[in-house]
């Protein structure tokens, strides 16, 4: 994996667009860059940027609070953890590229971006998107969020945490980890190497032993509380709960025929009562239908009468009519004497209003020749003060044009001109505005005249041609500087080059000297293996014959009898003082044996060891070899920048020392050359600002000339307007000819609308008269025809009057109540008694149907018994009964309690079993890897760690520092230092020195990349800080190790702000800090044109 450029705009303290392309010189021949720049100008945004492309994260961010937010706009919030907070504030868009070469050796492009809604600053924040593009077609990967980032991921072979472990190397965290004690050393590998989760294993094993424990004794303590019946108290309860079943059922029994008693006696009441009411309901309706008798009487006399209620209705309607139509009359005839007076006033009032009017007309003939001339004056007034306001305006448009000029109040005279000025403006004096214009004007022509004087100082020399010869001045300066620092490092390599050829030797020599070493070794293996085998069988044969069996034999023996063995007749082992012998033989022998091989095994060893160290020579005689080729290859390199200088005769005869005083010296001499341009260029300067500065001078007096010449104007304008306005204001004394000629008119419509008002009052008057008289002349018509139509109905009501009396002898006064009534009412009175009449017939078979009913209840068997002594009976018996149901309800819930902890009591079993299998599991693997502080796991898992850790480290020591190796300690996380160059002598981390502690805390960086990255093959290198505290010697240490770095093939970027460093790497990204937080990034040194021109 190869990062290939990083891009951006509007990130951070980066504002506008940034590219950092490591395809291009000088970043692309360069194998060691430095990043540089103060606190804050945005080193770490750089990586941001890189990370943000890749992962949509960055290792800042990730350490913020989830939860904690901050305000982006006046309305919206941002979680302090979101990477949207990396867009510059003020900007309405960002983004994030980063080219690279993916561990399938293509090249891809991730590009990370956010804006702000509507294109607006304040606009909240949009989701960020991310692509993924192909560089080789152009082509889109993955157009989804989601598939994206784990596509990238797929590219580039990293997690984002082995990203920052293998990529960005923090180099300064590694030195406090190789100087920590244990339990500091385990906190650091947890976060570098990310295996805090085994803590949380441990953990989480012992709380969860803990949690099962605790279940088990509860499900023990809850078998133990409420254990069931025994086998002989609950076949009692059951025999208890029969008996009082078969009881409950003799009780319900009798309760029942007791019931039947008390329904009777019950339903004989309600017979009799039913009976009772009956009778008095009767009673009731033949009361009321005696008293109707009267109601049917009036119903037959109003039922007669009422068809003369119409006619003797219509009788009265009219004669009210008639009374009330001779009262509007009176009133009529009242209100038209009174409009008739009013007629005659509006009539009067109109001839005074026709007078009034034609006086008024003839005054107005009158004042018209005097407001034509006022009308006159009016145009010539609105013309001046039109031209007036024009005037002011173009004297205002000039004073702003004054305020403008920065240095018009240091124009010497100026004091003076002021005073005039303000005297002219306020008093409108147009002989001191004349006398300003014509100070100006002389000041004017004065400067001119200095001008003249200085432009022919100028164009005595050519300022264009001084600063060309800068500029060549220039660009010769920085070829030199750059020359020089490439001298310095071709004079730098060549002391490694002498360094590394002096270690070739040293190391030819030793693999030499070793190779005879290993070969006669080699020889003397056989030998020591054949001892080794010899010693061996001896001390077998030797334990054969003194092993248990064959001292049994031994004692068996009997002298003078042969052996069963080997027949002889001689035993001479059976004697105890010849098995003493042959036990000590024994214990010599098997002192022998351990001797061979103690002496086979060291032989061995030795062997093995040196094989293996001639193996690690040869290895890293090869790396030497690369590395001399490859600084032959960068010495030609930097001799083809050399070779123009071959042209100059000293350059080719000074000697390799000599040349660098050579080039300090022509850069001392371009130095002065361009100090001596810089002088001249400085003076011509002088002479042009002073040029420019009389240029505003003279520009400055033109604009107070231009406002001295408009007050001029304008106070001529101001006299004639004055005069204007004086003879108008004698003319209409002091009245606008509008307001006068307004006057004379609302006058004229005054009088006009008092005539045309008073004409119609008058004309409003004769139509009232008209129309009260038609009003009474058909009153009077309608009266007349009433009076008729009343005296015809009187009549009618009469003759029928009479018929009514034939039938009745009543008077007037009687029928006259009669119409009263209602021909509704009447309907509703005859309904009523009809009903009544009903309701009696009904009354009387109701009264015989309860009396039959009474009479055949009594006839039944049940009226034997009172009714008290019934109610008596079943009151005992539904108390008795009452109290057997619960009883019974009380046994049968303690046998259903009995069943309900049987259950529980089966299902509680089978609980603690399982429960107890469970706790058993955990409680083995809390024994295992469960700790209450997570530590048993965590030290036994990063011990494992640590080992992997230190096998990558000290592969990158044997091309840092072969001298060294790391060991851990056993059964601790403590390192100790083997110094291989001091026969494997152990040292503690503590005894190393700076330069030291730098190799051993770079290649733990190393190793910890090369762990995190095993199938991938990392290329690009950032090493952050970690110089800081490091002096001369280390820092050259720290300098030659990067160097070895970068020999490997890698580009590697160190990110420090030490200025020693920076200094010898002379690649460089800087960051410079600007305002408003802005900071600007560079790539030094600039690659131009004449960088390829000779002195």
């Amino acid at each position: 994996m190869k990062i290939l450029a990083i891009r951006g705009r509007n990130l951070a303290s980066l504002a506008g667009d940034f590219v950092v392309d490591f395809q291009q010189e000088p970043l692309f021949s360069a194998g060691l860059f430095a990043i540089t720049g103060a606190t804050g100008a945005g080193k770490s945004t750089l990586l941001d940027a890189l990370c943000l492309a890749l992962y949509n994260r960055t290792p800042r961010l990730d350490k913020a609070s989830k939860f904690a937010k901050i305000m982006d706009t006046d309305e919206q919030q941002i979680g302090m953890h979101d990477t949207k907070n990396i867009l510059r504030r003020g900007c309405t868009e960002g983004y994030a590229e980063v080219d690279f070469v993916g561990i399938d050796n293509q090249s891809y492009r991730a590009k990370w971006t956010v804006r702000r809604a509507h294109n607006k600053p304040t606009g909240a924040l949009q989701s960020e998107s991310i692509s993924l593009q192909s560089l080789k077609d152009g082509q889109q990967l993955s157009h989804k969020k989601t598939e994206v980032l784990p596509a990238i991921q797929e590219k580039i072979g990293l997690s984002f945490d082995e990203f920052n472990r293998a990529v960005l190397l923090a180099q300064n965290e590694f030195f406090a980890f190789l100087k920590a004690n244990d339990n500091e050393r385990a906190d650091l590998l947890e976060a570098l190497t990310g295996t805090e989760y085994f803590s949380q294993i441990s953990q989480q094993a012992f709380e969860r032993a803990k949690h099962e424990k605790d279940k088990l004794f509860a499900l023990q303590q809850q078998l133990q509380q409420q254990p069931p019946l025994s086998q002989e108290a609950r076949q009692e309860l059951e025999q208890h709960l029969s008996e009082l079943e078969r009881s409950c059922q003799a009780s319900e029994k009798q309760l029942s025929t007791i019931q039947q008693h008390v329904q009777w006696h019950t339903r004989k009441e309600e017979l009799e009562k039913q009976y009772s009411d009956a009778q008095q309901q009767l009673a009731s309706i033949e009361q009321q239908w005696q008293r109707s008798e009267q109601d049917w009487v009036l119903v037959q006399q109003i039922q007669t009468a009422l068809p003369m209620k119409p006619l003797w209705t219509q009788w009265q309607q009219q004669q009210q009519d008639s009374q009330q139509r001779q009262e509007a009359l009176a009133v009529l005839s009242e209100r038209l004497v009174h409009e008739q007076h009013n007629e005659q006033q509006q009539s009067v009032q109109l001839q005074q209003q026709q007078h009034d009017y034609q006086t008024i007309e003839q005054q107005w003939q009158q004042q018209q020749i005097v407001l034509e001339k006022a009308k006159q004056l009016d145009y010539q007034l609105t013309e001046a003060k039109r031209k007036l306001a024009q005037d002011k305006t173009r004297l205002d448009e000039q004073a702003k044009r004054l305020k403008q000029q920065q240095n018009y109040q240091q124009i010497d005279i100026w004091p003076q001109i002021q005073t005039l000025l303000t005297q002219a403006k306020h008093q409108h004096d147009i002989r001191l505005a004349e006398q300003a214009h014509q100070s100006i004007s002389e000041r004017i022509q004065h400067e001119k005249q200095q001008l003249a004087v200085l432009n022919q100082q100028l164009n005595q020399v050519d300022l264009p041609q001084l600063l060309a010869q800068q500029h060549t001045l220039n660009q010769e300066q920085r070829l030199l500087d750059t020359l020089i620092q490439d001298w310095q490092h071709c004079l730098h390599m060549h002391d490694n080059y002498q360094q590394l050829v002096q270690e070739q030797d040293a190391l030819l020599t030793y693999i030499v000297e070793e190779q005879q070493q290993e070969t006669r070794i080699t020889q003397e293996l056989p030998r020591a293996a054949a001892q080794l085998e010899q010693a061996q069988k001896a001390w077998q044969e030797a334990q054969l014959a003194c092993s248990q069996n064959i001292q049994q034999l031994r004692a068996q023996l009997e002298q003078d009898k042969p052996c069963p063995v080997c027949g002889s007749q001689q035993h001479p082992y059976q004697q105890a003082r010849a098995q003493a012998q042959l036990n000590q033989l024994l214990i010599l022998l098997k002192q022998q044996l351990q001797q061979c091989q103690h002496h086979y095994d060291e032989q061995k060893t030795q062997g093995t060891r040196l094989h293996e160290n001639i193996r690690n020579q040869q290895q890293r005689l090869v790396q030497i070899q690369q590395q001399l080729t490859q600084l032959n290859q960068q010495q030609q390199h930097y001799q083809q920048k050399f070779n123009h200088l071959t042209q100059y005769k000293e350059w080719v005869a000074l000697a390799e020392q000599e040349k660098l005083t050579w080039l300090t010296n022509q850069q001392q001499y371009i130095h002065h050359q361009l100090q001596t341009v810089k002088q001249h260029i400085e003076q011509q300067q002088v002479i042009q600002q002073q040029k420019e500065d009389l240029h505003q001078v003279i520009e400055t007096c033109l604009v107070i000339a231009d406002c001295t010449e408009s007050l001029v104007i304008f106070c001529e304008s101001y006299l004639m307007l004055s005069q204007l306005e004086q003879t108008y204001h004698q003319l209409l004394n002091g009245q606008h000819s509008q307001q006068f000629e307004q006057a004379w008119q609302q006058r004229l419509n005054d009088a006009v609308m008092a005539k045309d008002q008073a004409q119609l009052r008058w004309q409003q008057a004769q139509r009232e008269v008209e129309k009260t008289q038609h009003s009474l002349s058909v009153y009077q018509d309608e009266l007349n025809q009433l009076i008729r139509k009343t005296q015809h109905s009187q009549q009618v009501f009469e003759q029928a009057f009479a018929d009514f009396t034939q039938l009745y002898p009543f008077n007037l006064a009687q029928v006259i109540p009669l119409f009263n009534y209602s021909a509704t009412w009447l309907q509703q009175k005859k309904s009523d008694l009809e009903a009544l009449n009903q309701q009696r017939v009904q009354a009387i078979h109701h009264t015989k149907a309860r009396e039959h009913d009474h009479q055949q209840h009594l006839k039944l068997s049940f009226a034997q018994t009172e009714q008290q002594t019934v109610l008596q009976q079943l009151h005992e018996v539904q108390h008795n009964l009452s109290i057997q149901q619960q009883n019974l309800g009380a046994y049968r819930e303690q046998l259903k309690q009995d069943n309900q902890r049987q259950q529980a009591q089966q299902h509680l079993g089978a609980a603690l079993q399982q429960q107890q299998q469970l706790t058993e599991i955990w409680s083995q693997l809390n024994e295992v890897i469960g700790s209450r502080d997570g530590q048993k796991l965590r030290n036994a898992a990063q011990q494992m760690t640590l080992d992997v850790l230190l096998f990558y480290t000290n592969d990158h020591l044997k091309n840092l520092a072969r001298r060294y190796r790391l060991e851990r300690i056993n059964n601790s996380l403590a390192l100790q230092v083997i110094d291989q160059d001091m026969g494997d002598e152990i040292r503690s981390v503590h005894s190393l020195s700076g330069g030291e502690s730098f190799l051993l805390s770079l290649a733990l960086a190393l190793g910890l990349a090369s762990l995190s990255s095993q199938r991938v093959k990392v290329e690009s290198l950032f090493i952050d800080e970690g110089f800081g505290s490091l002096d001369a010697d280390t820092l050259r240490i720290a300098m030659d190790a990067l160097d070895i770095l970068q020999s490997q093939g890698r580009k590697v970027g160190v990110i420090s702000h030490v200025a020693e460093m920076t200094e010898r790497i002379p690649t460089q990204i800087q960051l410079t800090k600007g305002v408003a937080g802005k900071s600007k990034l560079e790539v030094f040194p600039k690659i131009t044109c004449s960088d390829h021109h000779s002195f």
